[in-house]
């Protein structure tokens, strides 16, 4: 956070580190929305499809040269 700033949203799978009152305590004070992600059907959510598509083309150009 002192790097970048407050995040607007954090997308999460529903680990208990994540759903913790205190999280969600820090999360609503600093006004974070927090976006759930179903973790077996991860490709219907968009946002975590193009997340993975970023990574895979940081990725292919180190792994193939």
């Amino acid at each position: 956070m002192y790097r970048f700033g407050v995040p607007n949203c954090i997308i999460t799978d529903h680990e208990t580190n994540f759903t913790g009152k205190k999280f969600l305590d820090f999360s609503d004070g600093y006004g974070i929305r927090i976006g759930w992600a179903s973790v077996g059907h991860s490709h219907t959510n968009g946002q975590v499809e193009h997340a993975n598509g970023m990574v895979l083309q940081g990725l292919k150009p180190r792994i193939f040269d």
